[in-house]
């Protein structure tokens, strides 16, 4: 530790001395640093924040509506079989199909009620606390910070233009991002719509998979499969930002829809 600490000591008064003989000569200090390299991203906060939101909200919506399917399912399937209103539903003059339609039908609209009240949340949520502005300001101040060195850069270099020209055009594409409106008010109601399909789908293999339980608690130990199956694929996908809604996965159920939701933020 010793030794450490010692070479440290040596390493930064070496530095130091170097720095004072070179401040002496024409070039200066900046002749150490005859390359400058900056870390800035062109793109605008508002793209930076759906990144992230691209990759988490899918995946939650996902989950919410299956697990806003999930109890209705089992209760118009086996919860009335165990209760035993089932066989009084049977036989009254209703046609099989109507039936079924109609607890299809409570499935799919508790599934996208869940849903609708979960992205409201989420919209307000990020809305009203300003993180798309809190995004903003901290790519500002990244800005900031390396300003001074593409300052410098400029001042010991004779093309003044690649540096500060990019600088420059993230500075423009940060005004712009504060003019806007916020783009969850707008991407929440087509991300709504684009969930309906979804739900109808969880909603009928739930039912369907419910319908074989004779009790409440064995329709309980047929779900789980049935939502590791939504949920697993919902959240591989998520974190693969370079699949596109293409090829196979136009037509592969979950992964489309995460992907839909994904492309559409």
């Amino acid at each position: 530790f010793i030794s450490s600490q010692l070479n440290s000591i040596l390493f930064n008064e070496s530095d130091r001395i170097v720095r004072a003989r070179l401040s002496k000569l024409p070039g200066g200090v900046a002749t150490l640093t005859p390359l400058v390299m900056t870390n800035v991203s062109t793109s605008s906060p508002e793209q930076q924040f759906a990144k992230i939101l691209a990759m988490v909200v899918p995946f939650l919506l996902v989950v919410m509506t299956v697990t806003g399917a999930l109890y209705p399912s089992i209760d118009l399937a086996a919860g009335e079989r165990e209760r035993g209103t089932l066989e009084t539903l049977a036989v009254s003059p209703v046609p099989v199909g109507q039936i079924v339609a109609g607890k299809f039908g409570v499935v799919v609209t508790i599934a996208m009620f869940s849903t609708a009240l979960n992205l409201g949340s989420m919209t307000a949520m990020f809305h009203f606390s300003k993180l798309a502005q809190l995004a903003a300001g901290s790519s500002i101040g990244q800005t900031t910070e390396v300003e001074p060195a593409i300052e410098t850069a400029d001042a010991t270099s004779s093309d003044r233009l690649t540096q500060r020209d990019y600088l420059e055009r993230r500075k423009h594409l940060e005004a712009e991002a504060e003019k806007k409106s916020g783009f969850i008010v707008t991407a929440a109601p087509i991300v709504l719509l684009a969930m309906l399909p979804f739900a109808v789908l969880a909603g009928g293999v739930m039912l369907a998979t419910c319908s074989f339980a004779r009790t409440f608690k064995e329709a309980q130990n047929y779900m789980m499969p049935v939502m590791m199956a939504f949920m697993i694929p919902a959240m591989i996908v998520s974190y693969m930002p370079t699949k596109r809604l293409e090829g196979v996965l136009l037509v592969l159920p979950v992964a489309n829809i995460v992907v839909l939701i994904r492309e559409l933020f």
